[in-house]
C-alpha cells in the first residue's frame, strides 16, 4: 500500500521523529526461502569437499562460503529489508541505501564464511571445529546484518539491546547445532539429501531468526530527505541481484543434482560390467572414496566373451592369472601403455572418447576373434592407467591384484540372510560347493580389486584431488548398494584386503610341516584342482613351524621309515619313539618335536579327514623369507601330509578354504625379489610389441602383417593415425624385440641392436600364426594334466625305493641362476588336448599304488620359468593315490 505523496514542509517536520513500521508477509516469506536455498546449496557444495588442500577443494569451500554468505545471509537480508514498510508507505520516507556499503556487506559475510566453513573440517567430523564453525558463520550473520542497517542513508538505527543480544544467540546456536549435525552426519557416512536439507533448514531458520528478532528491536529514526537520496540506490536493483543469484544456486542444485544421477545410473551399469575397482588404505586402515562413497573404478569391458562353457573368467582362468602377475610387474607395462592405446585406436576396438565397440571382437562367424586374450589385456592395462590418472598417481603405485573375481549385479544374496554353519570335509556331501553354485557370471559384472596402501603425504594428495578416507564400516553399504552385492561378503573382502599388500604371508626359514590337500573342481568355467590354502593367506598351505631348524640325514632316514602312512598311524609311531623306553636320544627328541607339531596342525585343520592323510618322507624346498628386504626369496623345508578330497568337500573351520591349484602355482611366483619377474617381463614385450609395431618400417621380413588376426580397422577408428596424441606406438621408443631405439641424430637409423633383450623367433609371422600368447596363457591349464600321465622314464626313475635321496626338491627360484632365465624364452608348441571334466580327471588318476621316491631335481619348466614345488607335490599325490 503506497500512501499519498508528502511535500517538502511536511518531510522537513518529520526529521528526527520516530516513523512506525509494518511488514509485507510475501517479502518475508520470499527472504526465508531465499536464506534456505542458500543454505542448502553451501551443504551440497560442502558435501563434496575432501580435504583442505588442493586446487579441486579451495573452490568448493569459495563456492559454498559464496552461496552461505552471499545468498543466505546477504540475499536474504535486503529481501527482508523490501518486507519494511514505513509509515504509510509513503515513497518519500522508505528507506534508502547507500550502494557503496552495500557492496561492502556483500563481501564481509563471504570472507568470514570462507573462514568459517574452513574451520569447520572437511573430511573427519571434529566437534571442536565445528562448534567454532558454527559460531563464525553466526557472528558473520549478525555482522552482515548491523553493516547492512548502517548502509541505511535516510534513518537512524536504534537498537535494542536484549534483541541484540537474542538475535545473537540464535544465529550462533543455529549454525552450530546444523553444521555439527552436518559435519557429523557426514563423517559417519549418515547423510542423506533428506538430511541435508533439513539441517538446511535449521541454518536458514537461524539466521532468518536472527534478521527478525533485530528487525522487531530496531526503531527508525527519520534523518533527513533530499530528492538526490532517490537516486542513489534503487530498491529494484537490491532485487535483481538477488533473483540473479537465486537463478545460480537453483542452477547449481540441479546440476549436481544430475551429476549425482549420473554416477548413480553409472554404477549401476557397471555392476554389470567387467570393472577394475582401487581399494587403497591408508596407515590407519581408511579406505580411499569418492565423496559419494564409491571406489575408484575403470571399466575393462562390457563382459568377458566366453567361447565355451569352460570359458568363464575367474580366478582359474588363464588371463586372470596373467592379469595378477601384471599388478607385480607395473614397471614392465607402463611404457607400454601408449602403444597399446594406439592400437585399440587404430584397430577400431576403442574409440577416441574412450567407448568400445564389440563388433569389433568378434570374427564374422559371431565367435570372439583369436587374439581376444590380448586384447582384453590391453583393456586392462589401458583401465589401470585411467584409474592411475584419475587417482592422480604412476600407475606402479596402484597396487597389486586381489586373489579374487568378486561377481556384481546380484543384490543381496539368501545365504547372506542367516547365519552359516560350520561344515567339514566328511560332513559336506549334503552340499554343493558354494563356489560352484555360485560361480557362473553369464549375465552378470565381474570386480577386480588393485589393493594398495599409502602413507601420509600420499593420502593428503588424494584428499587434494577430490577422494576421501573413510572407515570401511563407515561405507561397505554405500558401496555394496553401488555395486549390487552382500554387504556381509563385501565387508569381509575389505577386511583382508586391509592387510593383503603388506602381509606378503612368506613362510619363516626353518622346517615346516603342512597338508597338501586337493580335490577335483565343481566351479563352473574351473578345470584342474582345487587346493586348501590358509583363508588369510591364499598363498601358502596349512603349515606349522617344527622347533628344528634344519634337517639332518638321520631325520629324513627316520621320516622314510613312516613314508606313505597316515596321520593317525604315525601319531602313534611318534607316541611310542618319544617315551622314555627309546634309547636313541635324538630320534626320542625329534619324535617328541615332530609330535607336537603335528598335533598343532591337526588342531589347525580342525577336521578329522586329515588323519587320512599320508606322510611324503622326502622334504621339499619351499621359498621363506629372504636376509632382509633387499633379498630374493630364501629355502625352507616342507614335509607334508598328502591327501585327495571327495568332489563336494567343503573347507573345514573358519581358517581354511579352496583355491584353483593354478592359481596357487602362480602366487608361488610373485614373491618380491623372485627371478620369474624376469621371465615374465620378457613374455610380455614378446606377446604385446608385435601387435603395436606391425606399421614399422624396420620390421622384419618374416612377419607377415595379414596374418594377423585382428579385424580390420573399422569407419569409426579410421581417423585414428600414428599422428594422434594417442597413437604414439611402442616402436617409437624401442624395437619390437625390446631394444631401447638410440637417440635422435643426424646419422640415419640402422636398425635394432645386435645385442637382444631376448633371443629372436626364427618367425614373427609363424608365432603369431600360432597364437603364440594364448599358448603360454594356457599353458598353466595343462600342467596339471602332464602329471596325470607320468612318462615312463620317470615311472621308472621314482619307482626305486632302494635309491633314496637326502636332497629336498627345489622349488622356484632356488635351483636355477638368472643368467639361466634368459634361454629358452620361445614359447612352446603345445599340441591340442581335450579339456578334462572333473570325472576323467579322477578316473585319471587311478593309478597303481607304488612306492615311489621323487627325483632329486625336478626338470625345469618347458616355458623357462623355474619350477615350483607344488607340481612335484602334485605328481606324487596322483601317483600315490590308491587305486
Amino acid at each position: 500500500m503506497s500512501g499519498v505523496q508528502l511535500t517538502p514542509e511536511e518531510l522537513k517536520k518529520l526529521q528526527g521523529e520516530i516513523i512506525s513500521k509494518s511488514y509485507k508477509a510475501g517479502y518475508v516469506v520470499l527472504s526465508y526461502f531465499v536464506s534456505c536455498l542458500g543454505a542448502f546449496t553451501t551443504l551440497e557444495i560442502m558435501k563434496r569437499r575432501t580435504a583442505s588442500n588442493g586446487w579441486y577443494n579451495c573452490f568448493l569451500v569459495l563456492a559454498a562460503s559464496v552461496s552461505m554468505g552471499g545468498v543466505a545471509t546477504w540475499c536474504m537480508h535486503f529481501i527482508g529489508d523490501r518486507a519494511v514498510i514505513l509509515g504509510d508507505g509513503q515513497p518519500e520516507i522508505q528507506i534508502v541505501i547507500s550502494s557503496g556499503l552495500t557492496a561492502v556487506s556483500f563481501f564481509v559475510p563471504v570472507i568470514i564464511q570462507l573462514t568459517a566453513l574452513w574451520v569447520a573440517g572437511s573430511n573427519e567430523g571434529s566437534i571442536p571445529r565445528a562448534v567454532l564453525g558454527g559460531v563464525l558463520a553466526g557472528l558473520a550473520a549478525c555482522s552482515m546484518h548491523y553493516l547492512g542497517q548502517y548502509s541505511i542513508l535516510n534513518y537512524d538505527c536504534i537498537f535494542d539491546v536484549g534483541y541484540v543480544i537474542g538475535a545473537t544467540a540464535v544465529a550462533i546456536g543455529a549454525s552450530v547445532a546444523a553444521l555439527l549435525a552436518f559435519f557429523m552426519l557426514r563423517a559417519a557416512w549418515h547423510t542423506s539429501w533428506w538430511k541435508r536439507a533439513l539441517c538446511a533448514v535449521v541454518l536458514a531458520s537461524g539466521l532468518s531468526g536472527m534478521h527478525w528478532l533485530n528487525s522487531t528491536g530496531t526503531t527508525y529514526r527519520f534523518k533527513r530527505w533530499d530528492a538526490e537520496l532517490s537516486d542513489k540506490f534503487s530498491g529494484s536493483t537490491i532485487v535483481t541481484v538477488v533473483i540473479v543469484l537465486s537463478i545460480v544456486c537453483c542452477v547449481t542444485l540441479i546440476f549436481l543434482t544430475l551429476i549425482q544421477q549420473a554416477r548413480m545410473l553409472k554404477a549401476a551399469k557397471r555392476a554389470e560390467q567387467v570393472v577394475l575397482a582401487a581399494a587403497i588404505f591408508d596407515a590407519r586402515g581408511r579406505l580411499c572414496v569418492t565423496h559419494e562413497g564409491f571406489l575408484p573404478r575403470q571399466k575393462i569391458a562390457n563382459s568377458w566373451f566366453e567361447r565355451s562353457m569352460d570359458d568363464v573368467f575367474g580366478v582359474a582362468h588363464p588371463v586372470f592369472l596373467w592379469i595378477f602377475r601384471a599388478s607385480r610387474n607395473w614397471s614392465a607395462i607402463s611404457h607400454l601403455i601408449p602403444g597399446m592405446r594406439g592400437h585399440l585406436l587404430r584397430t577400431g576396438i576403442k574409440a577416441r572418447l574412450g567407448s568400445l565397440d564389440d563388433t569389433t571382437l568378434f570374427e564374422e562367424s559371431g565367435t570372439p576373434i583369436k587374439d581376444y586374450s590380448i586384447v582384453f589385456r590391453e583393456l586392462f592395462c589401458l583401465a589401470a592407467a585411467e584409474l592411475a590418472a584419475d587417482l592422480h598417481q604412476p600407475i606402479e603405485k596402484l597396487g597389486v591384484m586381489y586373489d579374487e573375481v568378486v561377481v556384481t549385479g546380484l543384490g543381496v544374496k539368501p545365504l547372506e540372510k542367516g547365519n552359516k554353519s560350520v561344515a567339514t570335509m566328511a560332513s559336506s556331501m549334503m552340499d554343493l560347493e558354494r563356489d560352484g553354485k555360485d560361480g557362473s557370471s553369464l549375465g552378470k559384472g565381474q570386480l577386480l580389486f588393485l589393493v594398495s596402501r599409502v602413507e601420509r603425504i600420499e593420502a593428503e594428495n588424494l584428499e587434494a584431488a577430490g577422494f576421501r578416507f573413510a572407515q570401511p564400516s563407515r561405507v561397505n553399504k554405500i558401496i555394496a548398494d553401488s555395486l549390487r552385492i552382500g554387504p556381509r561378503s563385501l565387508a569381509r573382502r575389505l577386511d583382508i584386503m586391509r592387510t593383503y599388500y603388506t602381509d606378503h604371508h612368506i613362510l619363516e626359514p626353518g622346517v615346516h610341516l603342512g597338508c597338501f590337500a586337493i580335490r577335483a573342481s565343481l566351479a563352473v568355467g574351473r578345470r584342474g584342482f582345487d587346493i586348501l590354502v590358509r583363508k588369510d593367506a591364499k598363498n601358502q598351505l596349512p603349515t606349522i613351524q617344527a622347533p628344528f631348524d634344519t634337517l639332518e640325514p638321520s631325520h629324513i632316514d627316520y621320516l622314510d621309515e613312516m613314508d606313505s602312512k597316515t596321520v593317525s598311524v604315525i601319531c602313534k609311531q611318534l607316541y611310542k619313539d618319544s617315551k622314555p623306553g627309546n634309547k636313541n636320544a635324538k630320534q626320542r627328541q625329534l619324535a617328541k618335536n615332530l609330535l607336537k607339531t603335528l598335533e598343532t596342525l591337526k588342531e589347525e585343520i580342525e577336521d578329522p579327514l586329515f588323519n587320512d592323510s599320508m606322510l611324503i618322507a622326502q622334504p621339499f624346498e619351499i621359498p621363506c623369507r629372504g636376509k632382509d628386504k633387499d633379498s630374493p626369496p630364501g629355502v625352507a623345508s616342507l614335509i607334508a601330509f598328502r591327501i585327495i578330497l571327495p568332489l563336494h568337500s567343503r573347507a573345514p573351520g573358519r581358517k581354511l578354504t579352496f583355491t584353483p591349484l593354478n592359481l596357487f602355482k602362480t602366487q608361488q611366483r610373485v614373491y618380491d625379489k623372485s627371478p620369474d619377474h624376469t621371465f615374465f617381463a620378457k613374455s610380455i614385450y614378446r606377446d604385446f610389441v608385435p601387435s603395436m609395431d606391425i606399421a614399422r618400417s624396420d620390421t622384419p621380413n618374416g612377419f607377415d602383417p595379414e596374418n594377423t588376426t585382428i579385424r580390420p580397422v573399422s569407419a569409426r577408428g579410421s581417423t585414428a593415425t600414428r599422428h594422434s596424441r594417442h597413437g604414439v606406438a611402442m616402436g617409437e621408443h624401442i624395437d619390437m624385440y625390446g631394444n631401447p631405439l638410440p637417440e635422435p641424430s643426424a646419422q640415419p637409423y640402422r636398425g635394432p641392436s645386435k645385442i637382444r633383450f631376448w633371443d629372436r623367433p626364427r618367425s614373427i609371422s609363424k608365432s603369431r600364426g600360432e597364437n603364440s600368447s594364448e599358448q603360454f596363457l594356457t599353458n598353466t591349464d595343462t600342467e596339471d594334466k602332464k602329471y596325470l600321465d607320468l612318462p615312463s622314464q620317470q615311472t621308472k626313475t621314482v619307482d626305486e625305493p632302494d635309491k633314496p635321496t637326502s636332497q629336498p626338491l627345489s622349488s622356484a627360484g632356488t635351483s636355477h641362476s638368472p643368467a639361466a632365465l634368459s634361454t629358452s624364452l620361445a614359447p612352446p608348441t603345445v599340441s591340442p588336448t581335450p579339456v578334462p571334466t572333473p570325472a576323467t580327471e579322477m578316473q585319471a588318476m587311478d593309478l597303481t599304488e607304488e612306492k615311489t621316491q621323487p627325483a632329486s631335481k625336478p626338470p625345469v619348466d618347458s616355458d623357462g620359468e623355474t619350477p615350483v614345488y607344488v607340481d612335484a607335490l602334485f605328481a606324487l599325490t596322483v601317483a600315490k593315490r590308491k587305486v
